[in-house]
């Protein structure tokens, strides 16, 4: 199903980015619709604290972007998925943080997946 939306930003700023960036992650096929809109309320925070929540939102949205990257690789190899469409969004973003190649070619060393178990009434 759809990946929930991360609660760990607060105030303004990365919360719908780090929502729209996991469902991409995760290899949910998602649209445009070219002749739909929104209007989004301004918020009634004060500049001052609009730029404190910003800065301290960055710094955050940076480490969470790195451990979806993680999380999903892994995700995505014990369901036997890393080789498929659906993760071609994960490979494409994350292959340019520092190890998760080599990350990515360990995953066989240090887990041994096993096939799908299919239930004797599925046969």
């Amino acid at each position: 199903g759809t990946p929930w939306c991360d609660e760990r930003f607060v105030g303004y700023g990365a919360n719908k980015a780090a929502c729209l960036y996991e469902i991409y992650i995760s290899g949910i096929d998602y649209y445009v619709l070219p002749n739909d809109f929104l209007i989004h309320q301004s918020h009634a925070y004060p500049e001052s604290k609009r730029s404190g929540g910003r800065k301290l939102n960055a710094e955050l949205y940076a480490a969470f972007r790195d451990e979806l990257c993680f999380r999903y690789a892994k995700a995505m190899y014990f369901a036997n998925e890393l080789n498929t469409p659906k993760a071609r969004n994960m490979k494409t973003q994350c292959s340019s943080l520092k190890g998760f190649d080599a990350a990515l070619k360990a995953f066989p060393q240090m887990w041994k997946t096993q096939p799908p178990k299919i239930a004797a009434d599925a046969k």
